[in-house]
């Protein structure tokens, strides 16, 4: 629900995510959470 509220296709974040969970630093587990995802996805897109 919460990708959804945000306008996030899920299967999108889901697929990302799951890429990078296991290499992820565990202290910046909050930048997967879907609102800080985002941000980040946009910064990086410009």
């Amino acid at each position: 629900q919460t990708c959804r509220g945000l306008g996030i296709n899920p299967r999108e974040y889901l697929e990302d995510i799951f890429g990078r969970l296991m290499s992820h630093n565990a202290q910046k587990l909050q930048e997967l959470l879907p609102d800080q995802w985002q941000l980040n996805r946009q910064k990086s897109t410009g």
